[in-house]
């Protein structure tokens, strides 16, 4: 009985700990988005491993690469809500971001007028489509979440 209580204790302490970190998380809003992420080369990685670039010019055209494949196409940014639109067969989305650290932001597909988690899901769920950071600094994806 006594061991229940410490674990009972334990895993609560653990769960405050989550919480807390993820009610420090928030979905970026759209001029920290256009602040941040406007005439930018972002450089991002998928859960799979598969790696990518994208130039967002400020003229709200885009020009998306993976590997030998190039997407031009157009973005726009309203609310938290960042969307890309490219050329058939590529059709695009839309996102809701979380500032990671300082130059790592994590993607989470998002539908128009849907609802999102508030706060966003933790940093150590994986529950993110990808992740990105501005291609002329470096990338602070390793680092521990922004507290």
């Amino acid at each position: 009985m006594r061991a229940r209580a410490v674990l009972s204790l334990a895993l609560g302490g653990a769960m405050a700990i989550v919480t807390s970190a993820a009610a420090q998380r928030s979905w970026m809003q759209e001029s920290e988005i256009r602040g941040e992420l406007t005439n930018v080369r972002l450089t991002g990685l998928y859960p799979s491993n598969i790696a990518w670039t994208e130039d967002i010019k400020p003229d709200g055209s885009t020009d998306y690469a993976e590997a030998n494949d190039r997407r031009p196409g157009t973005w726009n940014v309203e609310g938290e809500l960042y969307c890309f639109v490219y050329a058939l067969p590529h059709q695009g989305g839309c996102f809701r971001i979380v500032r990671h650290s300082p130059n790592c932001y994590e993607l989470y597909t998002a539908s128009i007028g849907g609802v999102a988690p508030s706060p966003p899901p933790p940093a150590n769920a994986m529950s993110w489509n990808g992740r990105m950071w501005r291609d002329t600094e470096r990338g602070t994806c390793d680092e521990k979440p922004i507290s």
